[in-house]
């Protein structure tokens, strides 16, 4: 009996539950942690890529407009017209947590320059249907872009412009039509890097890194010098990637969500005489 209760003590409890270590196991542990990123990231980031909250219009807010989609999804567009002289219209992508209803303060802005603003809802935003995923952007940005042709303008009279997450749905319309100029603002290079600094890995979304070489239309990049959301770092490669005519600027003082609450006299400036050239 005694001899039984000897053994019993003798058991190694930590080798029983935690196996026998071996120089194998890190690398194991390493490879289970990125195969797991990678399923997540393949079939689970649109999940979290596009959070969106109760929609801040409704159907009868001024400028409202529904367009159906080819698989019949109804999807909330609405239009600023600029006043007095128009020099053309700007095509409005906006960030995550925001809609077309919190588009105004920068459609009157743009209007002082001359630009009519188109804005559009992805999907599940706002009053439009459906599921977004980065194919539904793209699709829903090309007939945002059929629509200003319908309304009259010319594709030298249309401006891109990305914020945030609509960087990405600016670029790739960039780079799929001709348009007179591209603007981002407080965007990516992509969208995995603005969570993980550096590539990590073999696929990403929204990779607009990779499309800014086959763009040619003049880019003009605005970025709060002090975002903790999405680092200036990211418009920086953009910048340097991109091969023609080019300006960015850095807001001093601006993160992520405060651009416009800054003076920013001397960048409306430069970005009315980017546009006028």
């Amino acid at each position: 009996m005694a001899d039984d209760v000897k053994v019993e003590k003798n058991i190694n409890w930590r080798k029983l539950l935690i196996g026998e270590w071996n120089w194998k196991r890190p690398i194991k542990l390493v490879a289970f942690v990125y195969v797991s990123l990678a399923v997540i990231g393949f079939f689970f980031s649109e999940k979290f890529m596009f959070p969106h909250q109760q929609s801040s219009y409704g159907a009868k807010t001024e400028g409202v407009k529904m367009l159906t989609a080819e698989d019949g999804t109804q999807l909330a567009t609405r239009y600023w017209k600029a006043p007095g002289l128009e020099k053309g219209l700007i095509l409005y992508f906006h960030g995550n947590l925001e809609d077309i209803g919190v588009t105004g303060p920068i459609a009157h802005t743009l209007g002082k320059l001359g630009y009519s603003l188109l804005a559009m809802d992805y999907r599940g935003y706002g009053l439009s249907e459906g599921s977004p995923t980065e194919e539904n952007c793209y699709a829903d940005a090309e007939l945002m872009y059929k629509e200003a042709l319908a309304m009259g303008y010319s594709s030298d009279q249309i401006v891109l412009w990305g914020r945030s997450l609509g960087g990405g749905v600016a670029v790739e319309m960039a780079k799929r039509k001709q348009v007179k100029g591209l603007v981002l603002e407080s965007t990516f290079c992509t969208a995995f890097r603005a969570a993980t600094y550096v590539k990590v890995l073999p696929f990403d979304k929204f990779d607009s890194l990779s499309k800014m070489e086959e763009i040619e239309e003049p880019m003009f990049i605005i970025h709060g010098a002090e975002d903790e959301i999405i680092a200036p770092w990211h418009t920086e490669k953009l910048f340097e990637a991109h091969q023609g005519r080019k300006e960015r600027h850095l807001v001093v003082k601006a993160g992520h969500d405060n651009v416009w609450t800054k003076p920013l006299k001397k960048e409306l400036a430069a970005l009315a005489a980017f546009l006028s050239e």
